[in-house]
Parts: C-alpha cells; sequence; structure tokens
C-alpha cells in the first residue's frame, strides 16, 4: 500500500465522520408555518419512514469498505448513500408535531447539505484510492523482469 493511499483513505474518512457528525446538530428540513426546521439527530432518530434514512446505512458500510481498503465496495455503497440521500429532496411534507400534523418542506439546511457531502467524500475517496492503487500497481520494480 502507499502512502498517498493511507492519506487519502484516512483523510476522506476523518472527513466524512465530521461532516456525519455536525450535520446532527445542524438544520436538515425547513418547513413552512412558524418557519420550523427539523435537526439533523432527530432526523436521524426517527426518520426511518423515508428511503432517504437508509442512505445512513449504506454510509456506515461504504466507511467501513474504506476502512478494510476494499475500495470497490467503498464506491458501490458510497453511490448508493448519495443517491438514497439526494432522494430526500423528493420529500414534500413533514411531521411538524406528535400528533402527527404535516408541514410543507421549503427548504434544506446546512445538516442536509452537509450530510449529503459526507456521501460524496467518501465516493471520492473511494475512487481516488481504486486509481492510486491500479497506478501503483502498473508500475514496475526496479530489477523487475516483465
Amino acid at each position: 500500500m502507499t502512502t498517498w493511499e493511507t492519506r487519502i483513505r484516512i483523510g476522506g474518512l476523518i472527513l466524512a465522520f465530521t461532516a456525519f457528525f455536525v450535520s446532527l446538530g445542524c438544520n436538515t428540513l425547513l418547513y413552512g408555518e412558524d418557519s420550523g426546521f427539523t435537526v439533523g439527530l432527530a432526523c436521524l432518530l426517527l426518520g426511518m419512514s423515508y428511503p432517504a434514512w437508509y442512505a445512513n446505512l449504506f454510509l456506515f458500510l461504504a466507511s467501513v469498505s474504506l476502512r478494510q481498503k476494499q475500495f470497490w465496495g467503498a464506491v458501490g455503497c458510497a453511490a448508493v448513500a448519495t443517491g438514497l440521500a439526494l432522494s430526500a429532496l423528493l420529500i414534500q411534507e413533514v411531521p411538524k408535531n406528535e400528533a402527527g400534523m404535516l408541514a410543507p418542506v421549503i427548504g434544506y439546511g446546512i445538516g442536509y447539505y452537509l450530510w449529503v457531502a459526507c456521501g460524496l467524500v467518501l465516493l471520492a475517496a473511494g475512487v481516488a484510492c481504486t486509481l492510486v492503487r491500479q497506478k501503483s500497481n502498473s508500475i514496475p520494480v526496479l530489477g523487475e523482469v516483465g
């Protein structure tokens, strides 16, 4: 394994984890009627009724794959995670209180964009590590007979 591969892998994991954990404390979905918002932690804990929530599982799998140097697995899981996260753009209404009243989504906060960025960072790190590994495997070692 090359030092560049290690740097990209560790840097990507640190950046992705940072983006994910910061997103938990930020606004994610903005909805009308009294300018309400949903915090990322609430989306993580209560958002299972939306397909976009399952991006979290694929973000976890992409992180584990990248950590275990399974770069194609990381690329695949991160691509699925990013697609699922982007599907949150299709959510038109969200529950605004315990009574189940719905409010229309009027925008997305910084937490949503950090969450999507987490998937994109893992995807980019997986692709970059794959390219670095392929390039290092194609360079002949001094004295090697080919």
